[in-house]
């Protein structure tokens, strides 16, 4: 019997959302919550899919023949698309297996609400590693899961599939070919995460941008202050932080001129309290909910903001730089 089991680190976005989609450079962090996909090939016709976290329930269908597979029992759209956009990319054909793909990691224990760590991108990165492992098609993790995820939301810049498939802090663009480059966490630079309390689905905000938003004057700035942050990202933590606070500062002013809610009443009260608390931040991703970034020479400063927030309802949420990007293994016995 074999099992491959695969998984692929979560996503916080440090600056650079919107703007990548212009092909500005964005700055991303893996993180230390994973999506993990288990493949076991089983006897007889028939495979079988979980999905705890996404949602759930079992589903069987047969995926013998290329193409689509045949749904017995009809799951949820957003399971069909995961598995569905994976399958074409790869144009593989499936043994009979049972498939899990587990993203409790990225959900909050309470509400159960998505918590807007790239759950999504961390999910398909495993699943066409483990699959790409199981069928022998072994293309390059980052594109497929590229293509097979913006086939799934239907477009996006790709920053979160490159995060999960490198893992550590990468500086990501995408213009004509796409580039992503390692770098390292700036010394004496301290960070923390913050969770809204309120779920937002990325392709809805960024469906509501307008077609002419990067000839705009705030769309302009907004793309010279994501250049400018990931230049100075290791210009030392002074330098990283003055970049970061101008670029939360277009992005605050690139929302509202949009009229999409990055900073909804949440985010735009803990923006503001940053100013007198000594830190610097906002939100990270699409915004209009899901979580925020905090960065600050001082921890101190940080827990004390952190503490703050938690007043105004946000929770601080107990997440580490995760250096390792996707990986796989297999096992084989009786």
């Amino acid at each position: 019997m074999t099992r491959i089991t695969a998984s692929a680190p979560g996503k916080v976005i440090l600056s650079g959302e919107y703007a990548v989609l212009a092909g500005a450079p964005a700055m991303s962090m893996a993180i230390n919550r994973r999506a993990v996909t288990t493949i076991d090939v089983l006897p007889g016709n028939t495979s079988r899919l979980c999905t705890p976290g996404l949602t759930d329930g079992e589903w069987r269908f047969d995926a013998s023949v290329a193409g689509l597979p045949e749904w017995i029992d009809e799951p949820p759209r957003e399971v069909a698309l995961l598995i569905e956009a994976a399958l074409t990319v790869l144009g593989a054909i499936l043994p009979v297996i049972s498939i899990t793909i587990d993203t409790r990691d990225f959900y909050d224990d309470v509400s159960g609400q998505k918590l807007g760590l790239g759950s999504s991108a961390a999910a398909m990165t495993s699943v066409i590693q483990a699959l790409g492992r199981m069928t022998g098609h072994a293309q390059s993790v980052s594109e497929t899961a590229d293509l097979a995820h913006r086939r799934m939301q239907g477009g996006g810049s790709g920053v979160d599939v490159a995060t999960s498939a490198f893992g550590g802090v990468i500086c990501f663009a995408r213009g004509d070919t796409t580039q992503v480059e390692p770098r390292q966490w700036p010394g004496k630079l301290n960070s923390a995460v913050l969770w809204s309390g309120k779920a937002s689905k990325t392709p809805e905000m960024v469906g509501k941008l307008a077609g002419n938003c990067w000839s705009t004057t705030s769309g302009r700035a907004l793309l010279e202050a994501a250049h400018a942050a990931a230049a100075r990202w290791d210009a030392g933590s002074t330098a990283t932080l003055a970049a970061m606070q101008h670029y939360a500062d277009c992005l605050l002013r690139f929302g509202i001129d949009q009229k999409i809610g990055i900073f909804d009443a949440g985010h735009d009260r803990l923006f503001e309290l940053a100013k007198t608390s000594g830190v610097v931040y906002k939100p990270s991703g699409a915004g209009g909910g899901d979580i925020g970034t905090v960065l600050a020479r001082d921890d101190d400063r940080i827990r004390r903001f952190c503490a703050d927030a938690e007043r105004h309802g946000f929770e601080a949420l107990d997440l580490a730089l995760d250096p390792l990007g996707a990986e796989c293994r297999e096992l084989t016995g009786e």
